[in-house]
């Protein structure tokens, strides 16, 4: 039996800058951000912090610290690039970690990819993609 304890956390979320027109790169100037279908119903909760809240809710519920990492002691930052597109499906665009970390990678991806339909974000009243940076650090703790 394995008896190292892990730790998870998210770093922060940053939105991510796109070069493509029909993505969006800055909060600030959407109508409206992508959300969780609570966020959007919640009028007393900042939305930016009810979709960090969220999104940290739906990673702790579904993390599972892959044991072929952790007997081997792997351990590293994961950067998931996220695209939440017009009909709010989230897709991984692309991932960053160390080398060595690919069990991370894979966990990281899979958490994502349970993510349920979003609302999109609306700029000039219309749906447009949003892209996100989301880091995510694995660590082992004794």
């Amino acid at each position: 039996m394995i008896s190292k304890k892990f730790l998870f956390f998210i770093l922060f979320f940053n939105i991510a800058f796109s070069q493509n027109n029909d993505e969006f790169s800055s909060d600030e100037k959407l109508d409206k951000i992508p959300l969780f279908s609570n966020c959007a119903d919640n009028s007393d909760t900042d939305p930016k912090d009810c979709f960090i809240n969220e999104m940290t809710n739906h990673i702790i519920r579904n993390f599972k610290y892959p044991s072929k990492a952790r007997r081997k002691n792997i351990q590293g930052e994961v950067n998931v690039l996220i695209i939440v597109g017009v009909d709010g499906i989230v897709k991984v665009l692309n991932t960053h970690a160390p080398e060595g970390c690919e069990l991370l990678v894979e966990e990281a991806i899979r958490i994502i990819n349970l993510l349920p339909k979003l609302e999109p974000g609306i700029k000039d009243g219309k749906p447009i993609s949003v892209t996100y940076a989301i880091p995510i650090a694995f660590k082992l703790i004794d």
